[in-house]
């Protein structure tokens, strides 16, 4: 029989990842944790379980390149738009301090410009997926620093093509220069742009010939090709494989079959990272980082604080609180997934020695695996911070003793998203006083333009809170996506004014009960009003009468949403519901020329004994006809009024609306 060396490895790799991951997922850490852990326990320095290495290092290249293609396919204008400051400025901000604090240290301890640049490119980018997975667990991801932080990752993603291409320049010390990075630069641009120039016209064509078959198999097929042949493509023109991924996906991402692409695409690339970060991790030297444990301690912990620092940095720049600030710069505060790609390309280019390449592996594995936890603890941690109250970028000033005198009886709306402007709008209608508090200082801006009486502050202050007269306000809303800002600012609201009447909204289901009690009144939970509307919308399709459905709200309301939260409503309250589904209702039907009921009597029709319906009156032009007689002709353009109990005028509509044999 024959041996496939390649197929017993990539079971054992595979094998011992899912228990590992699974673990991984207990401990609500991301999975490129797991898949880094398993690499190092099945690697060479450890149980060396795995023997055809070169062969998995080319699976794990093929990895490379689904992932820069799905993150080109994904990359939408819409969604820069939504975030372009955060993008453009935080992101340049934060890939340009970083990197010129790394240089400069790097280079007083005495390493060449080369690796200085290359120290700089590799630590200078964030796990993406490490980071919003975590928000994503907390809850966080609309909140004011998940906006930030998703904006500066994502440039970072961008950063690392320009970063790829730039590294055979660093790895040929005889001719590197500023001179040729610029050269080199130039080249590359000319060579991505010829290519993007040609398969921009080629590759549609080709799409369009392909969906005409209508077969799953062969556009999955023929996005492999696509993928698989630009990264060959630049390859042969001198640039990496990843790269052509790239170009193929960012051409792609205009197409009308994106998102069926990403459905086709994402179980493959799903498996190929998996083995890529797995490769990655049995890269790690055990017996190299026993011995270097101390000073890959130490450097580990430098990396995060200027991670950290010049994160924070960037997003106090942007005119943030320091709350906010210090939050994203945590975010950010480890080495990223692409910085893998940077490393196995600067080993290959012969950038970095064998030990420095196994320091830089070693920190960024330790960084990654603590982000998580860190993220999960720094609110709270940060929040106990005293002197953080006295950091706070260009506060306005404010008359306390003005806004002491002046301010009564009012509402103050914590946020000015689309809740927090409707509400304003509603109460500058009816005349009720209120002031709007918010932390984007553009919003800020633009808002004290338009009149609005807003000022820039997070809600978490308590001393913010009094000026703005919460002490006697009658009601508060916050109406902001930062569940942590949310209970700080309801547990302030509260201890400062024990009669006030705080509403709260929030995103999802688990926030309520906490809510409560740390002092909220109302709690309106998006999601769930989401799907209020929605079964709404369903029950009216199936002619449910409105009356019936307002009372079904009702009785969820009622109960605290607990429908929706796995509880059964009390007995007494589905003795409601059925009740109410038991009543005879009224409802109406507009009679069309299709319709069976068209051109016939009320004898003919028999809708009494087929649904226990009655008609008690015929509306036509605008004349009601009440109690319509056995031999009353129904005409197309008449208006029945129904009579009968829900699942009667169900099975009538159900008559009615099937077309006339």
């Amino acid at each position: 029989m024959e041996n496939i060396p390649l197929l017993k490895d990539l079971i054992i790799l595979l094998a011992a990842s899912i228990p590992i991951s699974i673990l991984c997922r207990k401990l609500k850490i991301p999975a490129i944790v797991g898949f880094l852990i398993t690499g190092v326990i099945i690697g060479p320095d450890s149980l060396a379980l795995i023997h055809e290495k070169d062969s998995v290092n080319v699976l794990s290249e093929i990895g490379v390149v689904f992932l820069l293609f799905t993150i080109g396919l994904e990359i939408s204008l819409e969604r820069f738009a939504r975030i372009k400051r955060f993008l453009i400025i935080g992101g340049s901000l934060q890939i340009l301090l970083t990197n010129i604090a790394v240089i400069i240290i790097a280079k007083a301890f005495g390493f060449t410009i080369r690796e200085s640049i290359f120290f700089g490119f590799f630590i200078s980018l964030s796990s993406t997926a490490i980071v919003l997975k975590s928000y994503l667990d907390k809850g966080e991801m609309h909140s004011p620093h998940a906006n930030i932080a998703t904006g500066i990752l994502l440039f970072q993603d961008f950063c690392v093509v320009p970063m790829l291409l730039l590294l055979p320049t660093l790895g040929s010390p005889e001719t590197f220069s500023i001179f040729k990075i610029l050269q080199t630069l130039l080249i590359s641009g000319l060579a991505v742009s010829s290519i993007i120039g040609a398969t921009y016209f080629l590759i549609p064509i080709g799409m369009a010939q392909v969906v005409k078959f209508k077969d799953r198999e062969i556009f999955t097929v023929f996005v492999i090709l696509l993928c698989l042949g630009t990264a060959w493509l630049t390859n042969k023109v001198g640039l990496s494989l990843a790269i052509g991924g790239f170009i193929a996906g960012l051409i792609l991402s205009k197409s009308d079959y994106s998102h069926q692409i990403v459905s086709e695409i994402l179980p493959l690339k799903d498996v190929f990272i998996s083995v890529f970060f797995i490769s990655i991790g049995m890269l790690v030297k055990i017996h190299f980082m026993s011995q270097m444990l101390i000073p890959i301690l130490l450097i580990t912990l430098l990396v995060v604080l200027i991670k950290f620092v010049f994160g924070s940095a960037t997003v106090f720049l942007l005119k943030y609180p320091a709350r906010v600030a210090l939050v994203t710069g945590i975010g950010l505060a480890q080495v990223g997934e692409f910085s893998f790609l940077l490393l196995k390309s600067g080993q290959n280019y012969n950038i970095i020695s064998p030990d420095n390449y196994q320091y830089l592996l070693s920190i960024a594995l330790l960084t990654m695996l603590f982000t998580p936890f860190l993220i999960r603890w720094a609110p709270a941690a940060l929040t106990r911070f005293k002197p953080l109250k006295e950091i706070n970028p260009s506060e306005p000033e404010y008359d306390t003793e003005k806004l002491k005198c002046n301010l009564s009886d009012h509402v103050i709306i914590i946020g000015y998203g689309v809740n927090g402007k409707n509400l304003a709008r509603v109460l500058k209608e009816t005349g009720i006083k209120y002031f709007i508090l918010e932390l984007n200082a553009n919003i800020v801006s633009k808002a004290k333009k338009e009149g609005e009486p807003i000022f820039y502050g997070d809600a978490t202050r308590t001393e913010l809170l009094e000026k703005l007269g919460i002490r006697c306000s009658r009601v508060i809303v916050f109406a902001i996506s930062d569940p942590s800002a949310v209970r700080r600012g309801v547990w302030a609201a509260r201890r400062l004014n024990p009669d006030i009447y705080i509403l709260v909204r929030t995103r999802y289901l688990a926030e309520i009960e906490e809510l409560h009690k740390l002092g909220a009144n109302q709690v309106i939970p998006e999601e769930f009003e989401t799907s209020i509307e929605i079964f709404s919308r369903v029950l009216q399709r199936f002619h449910i009468p409105n009356n019936i459905i307002e009372t079904e709200v009702k009785l969820i309301r009622k109960e605290g949403y607990r429908m929706f939260r796995g509880s059964s409503l009390e007995p007494y309250n589905l003795a409601d519901i059925q009740k109410a589904l038991q009543l005879s209702l009224t409802e109406t039907f507009l009679v069309d020329e299709k319709s069976p009921a068209a051109g016939n009597n009320m004898i003919e029709l028999d809708l009494r004994n087929k649904t226990g319906v009655t008609i008690i009156a015929v509306v036509r032009d605008g004349k009601a006809f009440t109690n319509p007689q056995k031999e009353f002709l129904i005409t197309s353009g008449d208006v029945l009024v129904l009579l009968g109990s829900h699942k009667q005028l169900n099975d009538a509509m159900k008559l009615l609306e099937e077309p006339a044999v």
